[in-house]
């Protein structure tokens, strides 16, 4: 399954090649390019329990906070193009 990270608005879309799950007490996510241009996206194991479930992310920005969950969720299926 291929798996990229758009960049709406910046015309970017970064393809990940790997997916690692770390045991670490502090949540995070972290982007990471490799030698070969794709990107490893490192992420904690209990924020991420099962990266297979995880059907996109959204970046919110500050002037949207507006937007309720469900507003996110309908604005993420008309993304259907994109993968992650």
């Amino acid at each position: 399954m291929k798996r990229a990270i758009s960049l709406i608005g910046l015309d970017q879309v970064l393809e990940l090649s790997k997916a690692t799950a770390v045991k670490t007490d502090k949540n995070m996510i972290h982007l990471d390019q490799l030698p070969d241009g794709t990107w490893r996206l490192i992420y904690n194991a209990n924020m991420i329990p099962d990266f297979s479930k995880l059907k996109s992310m959204t970046i919110v920005r500050e002037e949207d906070q507006k937007l309720t969950l469900q507003d996110i969720e309908e604005m993420s299926k008309s993304l259907d193009r994109f993968f992650i």
